[in-house]
């Protein structure tokens, strides 16, 4: 009978990982706006950093779907790794709305709705 076996995975590694892909965009978008002139490329790397999420989303998921017991119903770990990624969808979207919209210049109410 062949050996079941498989490697710890430290979920809550996966889940923080997710945050601080989601937690960079945050700063970058931030950033953005910090000089009231819209910087592009910076907007440019929100999407880059959101790539990023996605691929560790999918990566978290073949991870999950190989292990023989998770400490954590699957289900439930699912819904946090796509939670923390939907985060930075939203992030992202900000960041395709001001670059389609052609928007130049951040006022004072961009500046503080992307403080929050």
């Amino acid at each position: 009978m062949g050996k079941l076996s498989r490697k710890h995975v430290d979920y809550f590694d996966m889940f923080e990982k997710g945050i601080s892909i989601s937690h960079a965009a945050a700063i970058k978008l931030q950033t953005s706006f910090s000089d009231g002139v819209i910087d592009k490329a910076e907007l440019k790397q929100v999407k880059d950093l959101e790539h990023e999420g996605d691929r560790h989303f999918h990566e978290s998921l073949q991870v999950i779907d190989d292990a023989f017991i998770t400490p954590i119903d699957r289900t439930d770990i699912v819904n946090i790794l796509r939670s923390i990624e939907n985060i930075t969808d939203s992030i992202e979207k900000i960041a395709d709305h001001i670059y389609m919209m052609r928007i130049d210049n951040a006022n004072e109410h961009m500046r503080k709705f992307v403080d929050l």
